[in-house]
């Protein structure tokens, strides 16, 4: 159009990544291609990125952003100091993003407190780290299995068995409403996480009062049930990346009960609107 500058996609460009090291400097990454190829490395980036929920927190996520939430408290001055570098290299390079990222995510969903926890970032992370590592493996139906939004069908136990505690925990919410002092995430996500076999048995115990309690008890058993089916066990142990497949599943089944939650009250405003 009239009036834009128009920049050939095969233009040189040149990025150099520097950061203060005492009374001198250090470089960080040193990247050197074409503009159009650097444009779609950063929109695969936020592909990778791209999750259900993410457009009620702005729908983009800043590299500050996302180091900020896998920080410990979410305090900038807790960022590693090597992370940010390594974080926009991966993005700029289309290599894998750092184990330390996906660990740290992992470690800030599985820690309770006001800074803790599986929230929208965090989820985004370990699916991006996930999607990103499948790709570069050439683990086509892997890729295609880190989906955005949920996934019943999913052949991965730890994805299913993080689906179950969403539901155990949301059928304790609808039966106790605002009558806890700590749900079973509080108590138990961490550890359900990691070495399920421990946990889970205790949580299905404590759920049948939940949802005999519940008003929509029987619907609720019918999801739950439909989730244990899917299950051949539960295994002692989950290592790093089924505990990544456990939080998405968690995450994501939140994000399923929370809109069918947004799509009830609006069909019952629209009934007493009519």
């Amino acid at each position: 159009p009239s009036g834009h500058a128009e920049i050939d996609p095969e233009t040189r460009c040149y990025l150099l990544g520097l950061a203060p090291n005492a009374a001198r400097l250090s470089v960080r990454f040193w990247e050197v291609n074409s503009f159009g190829t650097l444009l779609i490395r950063i929109a695969r980036h936020y592909q990778d990125m791209e999750i259900a929920g993410i457009e009620r927190i702005g729908g983009f996520l800043s590299p500050w952003r996302i180091l900020r939430a896998v920080s410990v408290q979410e305090d900038s001055k807790n960022i590693p100091p090597l992370l940010g570098g390594q974080l926009l290299k991966a993005i700029l390079t289309g290599q894998l993003y750092p184990q330390a990222l996906y660990n740290l995510a992992l470690n800030r969903c599985r820690t309770g407190g006001d800074h803790g926890g599986v929230n929208t970032i965090r989820a985004s992370v370990i699916k991006a780290f996930m999607k990103r590592k499948a790709r570069l493996q050439g683990n086509v139906q892997g890729e295609e299995l880190v989906s955005v939004s949920l996934n019943e069908n999913h052949p991965s136990g730890a994805y299913q068995l993080g689906r179950l505690f969403s539901l155990l925990e949301k059928a304790q919410k609808d039966a106790l409403g605002g009558q806890i002092n700590a749900t079973i995430r509080d108590r138990y996500f961490g550890a359900a996480s990691a070495t399920p076999g421990a946990v889970f048995p205790l949580l299905m115990r404590l759920s049948r009062h939940h949802v005999a309690k519940s008003d929509y008890g029987a619907n609720m058993e019918r999801k739950i049930q439909d989730v244990v089916n899917r299950l051949d066990a539960f295994p002692a142990h989950l290592n790093l990346d089924e505990q990544g497949q456990f939080i998405l599943g968690y995450y994501h089944q939140n994000q399923a009960n929370y809109q069918k939650n947004d799509n009830s009250a609006k069909e019952t405003n629209e009934v007493k609107e009519g």
